[in-house]
């Protein structure tokens, strides 16, 4: 399972281990498959793994369109300039925006990624572990915590650093983004 990604790239000279672990991880997940393989036949695996990826990623759409559609209704400059964009490039007649329609519709586009910005559709998740005992931030973290640093609003995380590029990073603006692909 040794990715060749790994091959240039040397980390504090940690490149043998990171074989090592990725090597321990693929005979894990090995073991597991051919346990999953003796209980249920290839078949019933591939059906509940096609139907886990298809649930899933019509989950996130829908989350992303809720919460772009909540923006939206909070920001009427920005609901119109999208109502707009789709009466002259869709039109009023038809019900449906099709895929060849997307190329056109840049303003709607920028406000899917603000949406995707404010309001990830996943949860971003960084687990550590504190190795040693240390001070994060003023605050004391004994040796083998583990924590959980869920990002859902990276504006929130970073925002002292977004404040130079964006005035106000916590609001939806189109524009910010209609220049970007």
């Amino acid at each position: 399972m040794c990715c060749h990604f790994w091959n240039g790239l040397d980390i504090g000279g940690d490149k043998e281990s990171m074989k090592k672990i990725a090597k321990e991880l693929d005979q894990v997940v090995e073991g597991w498959l051919q346990e999953h393989k003796q209980e249920h036949d290839v078949d019933t695996i591939n059906k509940a793994n096609t139907l886990a990826l298809i649930l899933a990623a019509e989950d996130t759409t829908s989350i992303t369109m809720t919460w772009a559609l909540y923006l939206l209704l909070n920001n009427y400059d920005a609901m119109h300039k999208v109502q707009h964009e789709l009466n002259i490039h869709v039109g009023k007649d038809r019900l449906l925006v099709k895929e060849s329609d997307t190329k056109n519709l840049v303003y709607l586009g920028s406000v899917i990624k603000e949406t995707l910005r404010l309001y990830h559709a996943a949860l971003l998740s960084l687990v550590h572990e504190a190795i040693e005992d240390c001070t994060v931030d003023g605050y004391q973290v004994s040796a083998g915590l583990i924590s959980d640093l869920g990002f859902r609003r990276s504006h929130e995380a970073f925002g002292n650093c977004l404040v130079r590029f964006w005035v106000d990073s916590t609001t939806i603006s189109g524009g910010r983004r209609v220049s970007s692909k």
